[in-house]
């Protein structure tokens, strides 16, 4: 038996016995008393491969199928509405913008953040701006411009809310970008949802560092070369790339559920679409993901 036909059978079996028990006995899990456990999840990836030639790698795939599954379920059992009053003292509510100088030609992004949305599906006619919505801590945001290109830098900081079956209040960004400029995008976010449109954008480098997340992301044909780089945890992606431009795909995500259509495989971690040695343009994904359900598509 493969290690993975174990992890996702035990996987299935688990979650799929818990909502079924909850829909007749009213499971009531509090998913901030079971989430701290969250690297546990780790521990276990990496006592599977100390052991791999061992009988004990079995058991760690085994216990982590069946945390793993608790996790998501405690997840997915709680209400999370992420509503904002703009008369609420503890809502804070900022905008941060700068402005667009035809001289800078390339820009720079980081995006650092907790709990919360994050949206990009506007442009602007400045370099950046940013409206943000929060209900724990101040945002910090940076900005500089040197040899014709522009970096900014944005955090979310401050104490979190703990996650309770009541309304959640985390954070809420809409990021607007310049479509002038050739952009490079790095997000380090926890337990957040992303909406990134980068369609109308020129996208040179797009890095992804999360824990517990639901991305969709949409590609543009704007750049020659765009390389895509995910590093997460438990995690829902979604990638969206036009057909015109030639794609690969490099995934080192064993235990995540992959879905590439329109891809042929080259090898175990390797695909690519049909075109990709023909066209000039071209789309590199690196997937790096501990247990996602992954799917890339072509529009």
């Amino acid at each position: 038996m493969k290690a993975g036909t174990l992890f996702w059978g035990m996987f299935f079996l688990t979650l799929g016995s818990l909502f079924l028990i909850d829909n007749y006995a009213n499971i009531d899990f509090e998913i901030y008393q079971y989430w701290k456990m969250w690297p546990v999840v780790l521990i276990l990836f990496g006592l599977y491969f100390v052991f791999k030639g061992s009988f004990l790698r079995w058991l760690f795939i085994f216990v982590n199928s069946i945390l793993i599954a608790f996790l998501l379920f405690s997840f997915f059992n709680n209400d999370f509405i992420f509503e904002y009053d703009e008369n609420d003292a503890n809502v804070n509510i900022e905008t941060f913008k700068e402005s667009y100088s035809p001289n800078l030609k390339e820009a720079s992004l980081t995006f650092r953040g907790g709990a919360g949305k994050i949206f990009i599906k506007d442009s602007t006619s400045e370099m950046i701006e940013i409206d943000s919505r929060s209900s724990f801590g101040n945002n910090h945001f940076y900005y500089d411009t040197l040899d014709g290109k522009a970096r900014a830098e944005f955090e979310i900081k401050g104490k979190r809310n703990k996650i309770r079956k009541i309304n959640f209040k985390g954070s809420n960004s809409e990021i607007k970008l310049n479509p002038n400029a050739k952009w490079d995008l790095k997000f380090d976010i926890g337990a957040s949802s992303a909406e990134l449109d980068l369609s109308n954008f020129n996208t040179n480098f797009l890095k992804f560092n999360s824990g517990a997340s639901s991305v969709d992301l949409k590609l543009g044909s704007l750049s020659d070369f765009t390389k895509v780089n995910f590093e997460s945890g438990v995690s829902r992606i979604q990638i969206s790339v036009p057909e015109n431009i030639g794609c690969q795909i490099n995934s080192e995500s064993e235990f995540s559920q992959k879905n590439f259509a329109g891809f042929e495989k080259v090898d175990d971690q390797t695909y690519q679409t049909s075109n990709f040695n023909d066209k000039e343009k071209k789309i590199i994904i690196d997937l790096n993901a501990d247990v996602s359900s992954i799917t890339v598509n072509r529009y």
